[in-house]
Formats: structure tokens, sequence, C-alpha cells
């Protein structure tokens, strides 16, 4: 009887091991399961404040809504939806490794406005908000301001 006893608790504490081992590989793959989503998430935030930083660098440098279109479009990505001399309009469109694409699913939206003429100087402040998103849900938001001298044309 006692060999019995034995091999009954040996099969016992296997079978313990086994649910423990079971358990910590679930576990496990849930935390790596998370870590995976989280790095995709990473990426695409990664992604939208780059082209949005981009897209800043753009705004500042170009002297009119032409020339920022000229610069954001590449394989016919961006198109000028709306300007006049006071505000405007830009969509451009990106894959998901920021290159441009006229069917990408980031997009980066850059309108702009002109400010008032600061205090005595003939200086005019002009302002982007440029959005990055994806499937109509908002990734990254930015806002940047370029003093120009002239205004857009």
């Amino acid at each position: 009887m006692k060999r019995k006893e034995h091999i009954t608790s040996f099969y016992l504490e296997t079978l313990l091991l086994i649910i423990v081992f079971v358990g910590i590989i679930l576990v496990l793959t849930q935390v790596f399961g998370l870590a995976r989503s989280r790095s995709v998430q990473a990426k695409e935030k990664t992604s939208a404040v780059c082209l949005c930083q981009n897209a800043a660098e753009a705004f500042a440098a170009a002297e009119s809504s032409q020339e920022l279109l000229d610069l954001l479009n590449q394989n016919h990505n961006a198109s000028l939806e709306s300007a006049d001399d006071n505000r405007g309009f830009i969509k451009a469109f990106y894959d998901t490794d920021r290159n441009p694409d006229a069917n990408g699913i980031l997009k980066i939206e850059v309108s702009w406005e002109k400010g008032e003429k600061t205090a005595g100087k003939d200086k005019v402040l002009r302002y982007a908000k440029i959005v990055a998103s994806k499937d109509k849900k908002v990734i990254y938001n930015l806002e940047t301001s370029v003093y120009d001298e002239e205004g857009w044309k």
C-alpha cells in the first residue's frame, strides 16, 4: 500500500506542477500580447508626431499656401482643400511607415489662419493647427505659429 500512495502523490504533484506551468504560460502570453499592442500604438504615435513636426517645418518654411502644398505633396498624397488670404486647409495622407500614399491610413490636416498685426510692427503672425488621425480618431495635435513680415500670398 505504501508504494501505491507514493505513486498517487507523485501524480498529484506532477498534475499540480503542470497546472502551475499552464497558469504561468497563460499570464506570460497575456503580458506579451499587451506589450505587442502597446508597441503598435507607440509606433503609430511616433509616426504621427514625426509627420506633424515635418508639416510644421514645412509650414514655417513656406512663403505661400501653394508652396506649402508643394512641400507636402509627394506622389499626389496632398490636396489643398481651401485657401484664401486669411485661412486655409490642406490634407495629406501617409502609410504606416510614413511614406506618402494617396490611399494611406494616416491623415495629416494642416489648417492655418492669419493673426493680427503685432503692436506697432509690420509683422503678421500666422498660426496653424496640425492634426494626425487614423480612422477618424485623433492621434496627435500640434499647434505652431510663424511671424511673417509680408503675410502669405
